[in-house]
């Protein structure tokens, strides 16, 4: 059997493009020959020069391998329509190839293509990740490969692949290259306040990016967050025109009948646009209109809106003031901050763990036998009320609508349960796994999701789940696992409403918080420390950090950990 590394057959160019105005999704219906983008460069692109690669077509006399190899290569381009890499194809198979059903991304250092006959050859390589026909992007376990059966025939005396598998095959540096992560906007469910829940999902760096956005909105949560959240926009909204840039300002044209008459929703609405479209740092405010007719916040004021101006529907942790960190010495709550500087709680009240909800206005203490938890209003601490009378109570945790999530008992007999701002504490259900595995565990501001480290038969992992329903309906399931390469995860937080930070280690190397996608991208995000047993992270906050040794670190903008002092238990709001 011949094997040999794919070889690369691209041009390489310098264009200004920008991050939104030069991107394209993959499509989830329409033909796979074409796209409903259009092709349009804001002048702002020329701000942001990128490194662009064109792919050739086939030359005649080309060896099978070259053929696979090209259409790869052509695959992973930037055109939208992967014109050239039909050129690699059989007119049967061209019409028979479906690359809108997804992308499987793998390493490209160790890429095998090999003969299993004359006219059949298999490519093999590490795989990353994969995205769906959706764009949302999941990284690939540990030691699965990506593989791919291309079979060939002569047309014209020339190569050609005949049979080719559904979707993309583009390695990590094209895919890094050609696609961006974007977030969509939608309502989060469950009887939450109206806030804005996060929907990444990967699009193509072609021209036309706005427009496809939009319309990925305009379709829907993708299938995970759906049962969580909802839109405002109808079903059958949709765009009038495609979406045109200029000078920062991106205009939505819908169609008359796209926009709900109820007020609440209209504003909802364009919460859902502004915030997805102004995550690029090219477009700074967003006018949308619908039949001609101007959409304006409150059906008033200005019809150009910012993404201060929708600032209501982010999660408090958000929103400023930015919290403030806080951790325990000997029971007695301490603010990291000035030195001594008293926490929320009176010294006389001694905590195991304390826990407060985004924005401040709610406290909750464990008490230090860790068989009570009390709650207090943010303003009025001492007004200590007793909500929860358990056994081994642990891993306390607000979202912004002052639900309380705790552990309560002891293995085997540990369950979770969620105190409203108000009400009684209620067992919530599980998909997929039970209570006991729960060794830390945080919940979204906006309440939709849980982030946690489960204890499994291979160990400690980090896993998401999806918070649905009310009441004693209450559950937590759809797990997703994330952070593959680490190992022995002990906390977790949560640093965006998209990103997580999580204490662990790489193979062999010292415990150390690391950044985590909500597709299980891991990224460092801060140095090792001696003894780092715990971390408290927040957006747009330093990380803190705790040792074995009962030591508080907080990590200096340069990077360095900076000694707070001694102490236990540090924790932001949330």
């Amino acid at each position: 059997m011949r094997e040999v590394s794919a070889p690369r057959r691209v041009s390489v160019a310098l264009l200004a493009v920008g991050l939104l105005t030069g991107c394209a999704q993959i499509p989830s219906s329409g033909s796979p020959s074409s796209s409903g983008s259009v092709r349009q460069v804001d002048q702002a692109a020329a701000r942001n020069p990128v490194v662009r690669v064109f792919a050739e077509g086939p030359h005649d006399g080309d060896s099978v391998y070259s053929i696979v190899s090209g259409f790869l290569e052509a695959s992973s381009t930037v055109e939208d329509d992967v014109s050239t890499a039909r050129k690699y194809l059989t007119d049967s198979a061209s019409a028979r190839w479906r690359p809108d059903v997804g992308v499987t991304v793998y390493d490209h250092t160790a890429v095998r293509i090999a003969a299993k006959s004359t006219d059949r050859l298999q490519f093999t390589a590490p795989a990353e990740g994969t995205v769906d026909d959706q764009g949302v992007y999941l990284a690939a376990l540990p030691g699965k490969q990506a593989v791919a059966d291309f079979d060939l025939v002569k047309v014209d005396g020339n190569w050609r692949i005949d049979d080719v598998p559904a979707g993309l095959f583009i390695s990590k540096q094209d895919f890094d290259r050609e696609y961006a992560g974007q977030d969509m906007y939608f309502l989060a469910g469950g009887g939450h306040s109206p806030v804005l829940v996060p929907d990444p999902i990967y699009l193509r760096r072609v021209t036309g990016l706005p427009t496809a956005l939009v319309n990925a909105l305009l379709a829907g949560p993708t299938r995970w967050l759906k049962p969580a959240v909802s839109s405002a926009l109808p079903d059958h909204a949709a765009l009038a025109g495609p979406v045109d840039v200029v000078s920062g300002v991106a205009y939505v044209r819908l169609t008359a009948d796209s926009v709900p008459a109820n007020s609440v929703a209209r504003d909802t609405l364009l919460g859902q646009i502004v915030l997805t479209l102004t995550e690029d740092p090219d477009i700074t405010a967003v006018e949308v209109t619908a039949g001609d007719s101007p959409v304006t916040l409150g059906g008033r004021g200005s019809t150009r809106l910012a993404r201060s101006d929708v600032a209501i529907f982010s999660p408090a942790d958000l929103r400023p003031p930015g919290p403030s960190a806080y951790y325990l010495r000997d029971g007695v709550s301490y603010m990291v901050g000035p030195p001594g500087a008293q926490g929320p709680f009176a010294p006389s009240t001694k905590l195991a763990e304390i826990a407060v909800a985004p924005g401040g206005n709610l406290l909750a203490g464990i008490a230090k036998d860790r068989k009570t938890l009390s709650t207090a209003p943010g303003d009025q601490p001492s007004h200590l009320t007793v909500r929860l009378k358990g056994d081994d109570l642990r891993s306390a945790s607000f979202d912004q609508d002052g639900n309380l999530w705790v552990l309560d008992g002891a293995s085997p007999d540990t369950v979770l349960r969620r105190i409203s701002a108000e009400g009684d504490a209620v067992a919530v259900s599980l998909g997929g796994f039970v209570a006991r595995q729960i060794m830390r565990l945080r919940v979204s501001s906006d309440g939709t999701r849980v982030a946690m480290v489960l204890d499994t038969v291979e160990g400690s992992q980090v896993y998401l789940g999806l918070a649905t329903g009310t009441g004693s309906d209450l559950a937590v399931g759809s797990l997703r696992r994330l952070g593959f390469p680490l190992s022995d995860p002990v906390d977790i937080g949560w640093a965006d409403p998209d990103r997580l930070v999580v204490l662990a280690a790489e193979k062999n190397a010292a415990p150390q918080p690391f950044a985590l996608s909500m597709g299980g991208v891991v990224s460092d995000v801060a140095p090792s420390l001696a003894d780092i047993s715990g971390l408290a992270v927040a957006p747009n906050q330093a990380i803190i950090a705790t040792t074995s040794k009962k030591v508080v670190y907080r990590l200096r903008p340069g990077g360095g950990w900076f000694r707070v002092g001694t102490g236990i238990a540090a924790t932001y709001p949330g």
